[in-house]
C-alpha cells in the first residue's frame, strides 16, 4: 500500500479564475497560496490524470452537527501531473507527493446538479460490538 499526498493548485497564468475563492493566507505578510484541495491517499488507485475533477463540496446541518451533504465535480480540471518520491532520510509520512496543476473550467450550472451524500447512521449498539 502507497501512501501518497496528492495537491491540487490552481494555474496562476489563468486570467479567467476567481481566486478569490481559492487563495488563503497562512499568517504571513503577502503570502498567499493557491491550493484548491488536499487528498490522503491510502490506496492502490491510480492517481488523478488529465481532466480529473476535484471535488467541492456544501456543508449543512444534520441535527445539529455541521457536516458535508452535497457534492459535485468542481470548477478546476487537472492539466498537469507531477509526482515526486518521498525519499527525504527522515519526517515524513508519504512514499509519494502529487502535484496536479489546474485550470479553470466550470461546467454549466444546469448540468452539474448537487449530488446528496449518503450519510451512515451508526447505533450504539454497533460502536459497542466493534
Amino acid at each position: 500500500m502507497t501512501k501518497k499526498l496528492i495537491l491540487f493548485y490552481a494555474h496562476s497564468g489563468d486570467d479567467n479564475a476567481d481566486y478569490g475563492a481559492v487563495s488563503r493566507s497562512d499568517g504571513f505578510d503577502g503570502f498567499q497560496t493557491n491550493l484548491i484541495a488536499q487528498y490522503y491517499d491510502c490506496s492502490d488507485s491510480p492517481v488523478p490524470s488529465e481532466g480529473y475533477r476535484p471535488s467541492e463540496r456544501k456543508k449543512g446541518l444534520i441535527g445539529e452537527r455541521p457536516t458535508t451533504t452535497h457534492h459535485r465535480p468542481g470548477p478546476w480540471t487537472v492539466e498537469r501531473v507531477e509526482s515526486y518520491p518521498a525519499d527525504l532520510p527522515t519526517g515524513t509520512e508519504f512514499d509519494e507527493i502529487i502535484i496536479c496543476t489546474c485550470g479553470y473550467a466550470p461546467l454549466p450550472e444546469d448540468e452539474n446538479p448537487w449530488i446528496k451524500m449518503i450519510q451512515r447512521q451508526v447505533s450504539e449498539e454497533q460502536l459497542v460490538s466493534a
